[in-house]
């Protein structure tokens, strides 16, 4: 059952410890080898295993400060991640609402969220600006406040909007709207209106030709 020669301690069998088992090299499996029935793994090194290891637990923590990382997909709330069938995917499945959440110091900074039936947010739960961008470039900013900056042309066949169109960097330039009628204002002044199908030019008129 026991056998001990010059590459170590062999053990045909099982062994039973009541302590502590300390390995200051490797714990090498056959390939069969299975472990069960630990409640928690600590380890100042690596935790690895070939492309074809399988297995469960009940929770991981990875304390270290080095870099942790997975070959394959990565699935929270199921086995079967990568439901789009890409190369790599990490998928986060429940039953009912999921999130993602950033968070600095315990504090939730940002996420993104969907209901589980229709509907979908992302959200930036500080005070400060959202950002959408492509090409390594801002395209779409929100600030705090809920004004929105785009930097280049828009193109829709309609906009709604529920207050003004301000002309950026000149707040004083602006379009108004108001019930059935549409101003238009620079320097801060009301040039002209239009309301009900009447035109209202509100300063003097000047060009050329007819």
């Amino acid at each position: 059952r026991l056998m001990i020669d010059s590459d170590g301690i062999n053990v045909t069998g099982h062994v039973t410890a009541s302590g502590n088992i300390l390995a200051n090299g490797n714990i090498i499996g056959d390939g069969d080898t299975t472990i069960s029935g630990i409640n928690t793994i600590t380890t100042d090194g690596n935790i690895s295993g070939s492309a074809t290891s399988t297995g469960s637990f009940g929770s991981i923590t990875a304390a270290g400060t080095g870099v942790s990382s997975i070959a394959g997909n990565l699935g929270i709330g199921t086995t079967n991640p990568n439901i789009s069938g890409v190369t790599r995917a990490v998928t986060v499945n429940g039953s009912g609402a999921v999130i993602y959440e950033l968070a600095t110091g315990g504090t939730r900074k940002g996420n993104m969220y969907h209901d589980g039936s229709t509907s979908m947010s992302i959200t930036n739960n500080a005070n400060g600006t959202l950002t959408l961008g492509t090409n390594n470039s801002a395209r779409l900013t929100i600030a705090a406040a809920g004004d929105v900056t785009l930097t280049h042309d828009l193109t829709t066949p309609n906009i709604s909007v529920a207050g003004n169109i301000v002309h950026t960097g000149d707040t004083n330039t602006k379009i108004a709207f108001d019930t059935n009628q549409i101003s238009m204002f620079s320097n801060n002044n009301e040039r002209l209106k239009v309301a009900d199908g009447v035109v209202n030019v509100i300063a003097m008129l000047s060009g050329s030709g007819e």
